[in-house]
């Protein structure tokens, strides 16, 4: 009952929020007569700035930092959180607890039985 009224909010405001995203969509069409109606302004061209090697080198190796630094970020976190709240689940392999392919049907059948402890 709990999850079920929980899926349906969940869904109404999933909807709620794509209407809200998509709601001016329908706007679009009236105002593209009137940009269509201006007249153009003519054309200043000053020059046009190639932008420099270096500026680009720049960009990219700040680019790279947030990577790096990111990647240090989640990874610290997870250590953080592996550390605190991790479980060191020691499994211990018994010759029967092997995973083995069974050659037979009756075979299988066993070997589900005494897998999941239905005996």
């Amino acid at each position: 009952m709990k999850n079920s009224t929980i899926k349906v909010i969940s869904i109404i405001g999933l909807i709620a929020l794509v209407y809200f995203l998509t709601n001016d969509i329908g706007h679009c069409a009236a105002t593209s007569n009137a940009a269509q109606s201006v007249q153009p302004v003519a054309k200043v061209t000053t020059g046009t700035a190639v932008p420099s090697l270096h500026g680009t080198i720049i960009k990219f190796l700040y680019a790279m930092a947030g990577v790096v630094i990111s990647s240090f970020l989640i990874f610290g976190g997870l250590t953080i959180y592996n550390r605190i709240f991790g479980r060191n689940v020691n499994i211990s392999n018994t010759a029967n607890d092997v995973l083995r392919t069974p050659k037979t049907k009756e075979d299988a059948i066993i070997f589900f039985i005494e897998k999941n402890k239905l005996t």
